[in-house]
C-alpha cells in the first residue's frame, strides 16, 4: 500500500495550495506540521564546550526543545504554528498577560511562564522592514540576543528553537534575516551560557530558500557538520534512546550491512570525541569520516557511505486488543536495521520467532501464525500516536485541522482525494554504460523516495542506443528527490570507478563533489600562497584561504591536459595565476561544470576570453566584493575585503600579442607543413602585469578563493 501522507507529499505545491483554497471554502483552519529534520550543523566553539546551532526544515511546534522563540510584532501576535504551543501555556488572547507587555519595541525580548516548569515561549519582537539602513539589522540582533539570553539565564534552557516565519507581514528579507541572526549566534556564544543547542525551524516552503542563506554564510566559518541528501544528520549531542547506536556501510549492491560488534564500540567512542578516526578491519585500515559520513580504504582509495542507526525511530506493533504498543528499545533498533538494510527479517522475541513483512508493514508470528499491523514513527511523536480526530495523521507529521466536525470531515475526504491523485509522470535518460548500475539501485530507490520506476513506454521509436529512457511516477517532490539520489548515485560510481587522474597531495578526503576546505593559517600551503600575493601587494593580510575540491572539473583539465600533452610537451606548461571575478559570485565559478566559463566574459584587450594575471595587484582591480558572503566578511573585517581566486592554468605555447580585440581563438602557428596548429594560448601586458587569455573552458582549475584585506 502506498503511504499517502509520506514526509515528501506534504512539501508538494498541489497539497498547500489545496490547504488555502479548503480553509476559504469551509472556514476551517489547516496546519501542515512536520517533524523537522535536520538540513545541516555546526558546532560554534568560542566557549567550552561548544553551541550545537541546526537549521531544520519542519514545524516548530512539533520540536522538542526547552525554550521555543516567536517571532512577533509589537502586540506579542502569534504566528500560526505556534497556536497549539501557546494554547498549552496561555489564552493568546489573555487581558492579564498582554496588557503588561503590550506595544514593546522591536529589538526587544518577553517570555512567557513556564508550562507545569518544563516549556517557556519567547517573544521577540521583529522590525518592520523599511530599506535595511533604518536600523533593521541592529533591532534583530538585539531580539534575539535578547531571547537566547532569556532561554538561558532565565529559564535555565539547554535548547532552543526559532522559527524564520514571523507572524506579522514584516518583508524581511532571507538573506538579511539570515545574516542578522548569524551576527546574534555568533555574538552570544562569545558568553558561558549553559546553552548546549540552538535550532533555526525553517517552514517547509521555504527551507530550501534560507538552507543556501545559512550554508553559504558562517556555517563555513564555523565547519559545516553535514549537508547531504542522505537525510537526518546526527546532532553532536544527541542522546536519545538507551540503546547504543548502530554503524552501517553501504555496499555496491546499495544495500547497509552492519559493523561487527567491537567495531561499531570502536566507532561509537570515537564519533564522540573526534571527526574522524582510523580502524583496522581485517587486513586493511580504513579512514572514518564522521563529518562527511564517508569510510575510504586507505590502500585501495575506495570510499563507501555510512549511516549511524539511532532510536530517533521507533517500531509499534497493533496487539490483541488493536492498541499500539512499543517494541523494546533493543528490539525497536534490531527492526530499524533490518528495515534499512533489507537483510533477513526474522527476529526472536520473547521466545517467538516473528518474520517481518516491511512491504504491508505487518509481522507474523510463525509459531501460531498471527499476523498484525507494524509501523514506524518518530520517536517525539511516540506521545500523539493516539490519533485525533482532528489530526490527520501523516506517520511522522500530520495537517491540523480546526473546525465545525462536519467541515473537519470533508476537508479530511477532499484531503484523500488530493493526495492520491497527485501522481505525475517524468522521463529520464540513463547513459547505456551505466544503465545496468541504475538497474542495480532501482529498487532501493523506489522505496527510499516513494516512486515507481520502469522503462519508458513510447510509440515512438528510439533511434539512440547510447541511452535507456526510464519513467518515474509519483509526486512532484518524491520525483525530485528520486532524481537526487539517482544523480548522487551515478556520480559517485563516475568519480570512484571511472576517474583516473590522480588528485592533488593536498586534497582532503570528501563525501560531496564538490567542497571546500580551510586552509590552516601559518601552514606550508598558506604561507606559499600569502608570499605569492605579498610580491605585488607587500601588506595584504589574508582572511582566508578555503582549497577548491571539485572532482569533476579537476577531470576534466585533467583531460585536456593530457590531450595538450600529444602536440609536445611544450604545450603542457603550467602556471598558477590570478582571477578576480568582478561581479560574478565565485560559487558560480567554483561550483559549475564548466569553471571559467568564456561565455560570460566581456571582450578585453585581447577579445573575449579567460583572463589571467601573473600579479595579484592586477586581479585586485577585479576581485569580488558583492553579495551576502561579503557582507557577512565585511561585517566582521571591515569594507576593504575582498575576494580572487589562485588558479592553475595550462599557459601550453603561449602567443605574445600586443592588444587586440577582435581575437577570437589563439593564431595559428607558422608551419611549413598543410597542418594548421594553434597556439594554446596568448599573452600580453596590462597595467604592469603580464596577461594570459584563455578561449577554453578547459585550461584552468581554481585552486584557492582568498579572502584579504
Amino acid at each position: 500500500p502506498v503511504d499517502y501522507y509520506s514526509r515528501p507529499a506534504l512539501r508538494s505545491l498541489e497539497l498547500q495550495q489545496l490547504c488555502k483554497d479548503l480553509e476559504s471554502e469551509l472556514a476551517v483552519s489547516l496546519t501542515i506540521q512536520m517533524q523537522p529534520e535536520v538540513l545541516c550543523s555546526a558546532i560554534v566553539k568560542l566557549q567550552s564546550p561548544g553551541v550545537s546551532v541546526e537549521v531544520c526544515e519542519g514545524s516548530i511546534a512539533l520540536n522538542q526543545s526547552d525554550v521555543v522563540v516567536n517571532f512577533t510584532d509589537s502586540n506579542l501576535s502569534v504566528c500560526k504554528d505556534l497556536e497549539e504551543i501557546m494554547r498549552e501555556t496561555v489564552a493568546v488572547d489573555d487581558e492579564e498577560y498582554i496588557k503588561p507587555n503590550e506595544s514593546q519595541p522591536a529589538g526587544k525580548a518577553v517570555f512567557m511562564f513556564t508550562n507545569n516548569g518544563t516549556r517557556m515561549v519567547v517573544h521577540a519582537v521583529m522590525p518592520r522592514w523599511v530599506d535595511g539602513d533604518s536600523g533593521e539589522r541592529d533591532s534583530i540582533i538585539s531580539a534575539l540576543t535578547d531571547s537566547l539570553r532569556l532561554a538561558a539565564d532565565v529559564a535555565g534552557a539547554t535548547s532552543v528553537s526559532l522559527p524564520f516565519l514571523s507572524c506579522t507581514d514584516n518583508n524581511l528579507p532571507a538573506d538579511y534575516l539570515a545574516e542578522a541572526c548569524f551576527i546574534a549566534v555568533e555574538s552570544f556564544c562569545k558568553r558561558p551560557s549553559g546553552l548546549r543547542k540552538i535550532r533555526f525551524i525553517l517552514p517547509v516552503d521555504m527551507a530550501e530558500k534560507f538552507r543556501d542563506e545559512f550554508t553559504t554564510g558562517l556555517f563555513q566559518k564555523w565547519m559545516v557538520v553535514k549537508d547531504s541528501f542522505e537525510g537526518r544528520s546526527p546532532s553532536p549531542d544527541d542522546t536519545s534512546g538507551s540503546v547504543n547506536p548502530i554503524w552501517l556501510w553501504k555496499d555496491d549492491d546499495g544495500k547497509y550491512y552492519p559493523y561487527q560488534a567491537n567495531e561499531n564500540k570502536t566507532l561509537n567512542q570515537e564519533s564522540a570525541v573526534n571527526s574522524s578516526c582510523n580502524i583496522k578491519i581485517g587486513r586493511f585500515t580504513y579512514i572514518i569520516d564522521f563529518t562527511g559520513m564517508i569510510q575510504m580504504n586507505t590502500s585501495t582509495r575506495k570510499r563507501r557511505v555510512l549511516k549511524k542507526v539511532t532510536n530517533d525511530h521507533v517500531w509499534l506493533f497493533k496487539n490483541s486488543q488493536s492498541n499500539w504498543e512499543r517494541f523494546s528499545p533493543q528490539d525497536s533498533l534490531k527492526i530499524e536495521i533490518m528495515y534499512i538494510t533489507g537483510t533477513p527479517k526474522i527476529l526472536i522475541i520473547a521466545g517467538q520467532v516473528y518474520t517481518f513483512d516491511f512491504q504491508n508493514f505487518t509481522r507474523l508470528n510463525t509459531g501460531i501464525y498471527c499476523k498484525s499491523d507494524i509501523k514506524r514513527i518518530h520517536v517525539s511523536s511516540v506521545e500523539a500516536s493516539g490519533s485525533k480526530d482532528n489530526e490527520h495523521r501523516t506517520g511522522e507529521s500530520k495537517i491540523l485541522i480546526r473546525g465545525s466536525s462536519s467541515n473537519i470531515k470533508t476537508a479530511k475526504e477532499k484531503l484523500q482525494q488530493c493526495m492520491k491523485s497527485l501522481n505525475v509522470i517524468k522521463c529520464i535518460d540513463i547513459e547505456q554504460k551505466l544503465n545496468a548500475l541504475f538497474e542495480k539501485h532501482t529498487r532501493q530507490i523506489q522505496k527510499e523516495c516513494r516512486v515507481e520506476i520502469s522503462p519508458w513506454q513510447s510509440g515512438f521509436a528510439d533511434l539512440s542506443d547510447s541511452k535507456v529512457k526510464y519513467s518515474i511516477m509519483g509526486y512532484k517532490a518524491c520525483i525530485q528527490e528520486a532524481i537526487t539520489a539517482i544523480f548522487q548515485i551515478l556520480t559517485s560510481y563516475s568519480t570512484s570507478v571511472v576517474q583516473s587522474f590522480p588528485k592533488p597531495v593536498e586534497w582532503e578526503p570528501q563525501s560531496d563533489p564538490v567542497e571546500l576546505k580551510d586552509v590552516t593559517e601559518g601552514s606550508s600551503e598558506w604561507n606559499k600562497i600569502l608570499t605569492r600575493i605579498r610580491e605585488t601587494i607587500p601588506h595584504v593580510n589574508l582572511v582566508s584561504v578555503k582549497r577548491i575540491q571539485n572532482e569533476h572539473l579537476w577531470e576534466k583539465y585533467c583531460q585536456h591536459k593530457e590531450r595538450m600533452g600529444r602536440k609536445g610537451p611544450e604545450s603542457i606548461t603550467e602556471k598558477e595565476l590570478f582571477h578576480g571575478s568582478s561581479s560574478n559570485p565565485p560559487e558560480d565559478i567554483y561550483k559549475s561544470e564548466e569553471g571559467f566559463d568564456m561565455r560570460f566574459s566581456r571582450s578585453g584587450m585581447w577579445g573575449q576570453g579567460n583572463y589571467f594575471a601573473d600579479s595579484a595587484q592586477y586581479s585586485h582591480s577585479y576581485a569580488y566584493s558583492e553579495g551576502s558572503t561579503m557582507r557577512l566578511l565585511r561585517h566582521h573585517y571591515g569594507s576593504s575585503v575582498r575576494q580572487m581566486f589562485l588558479v592553475k592554468v595550462l599557459t601550453g605555447d603561449s602567443y605574445p600579442s600586443p592588444s587586440d580585440k577582435t581575437l577570437r581563438m589563439p593564431p595559428y602557428k607558422p608551419s611549413a607543413s598543410l597542418e594548421k596548429v594553434r597556439y594554446d594560448t596568448v599573452n600580453g601586458v596590462a597595467r604592469g602585469s603580464k596577461v594570459y587569455i584563455t578561449y577554453s573552458n578547459d585550461k584552468a582549475y581554481p585552486l584557492y578563493l582568498i579572502s584579504f584585506t
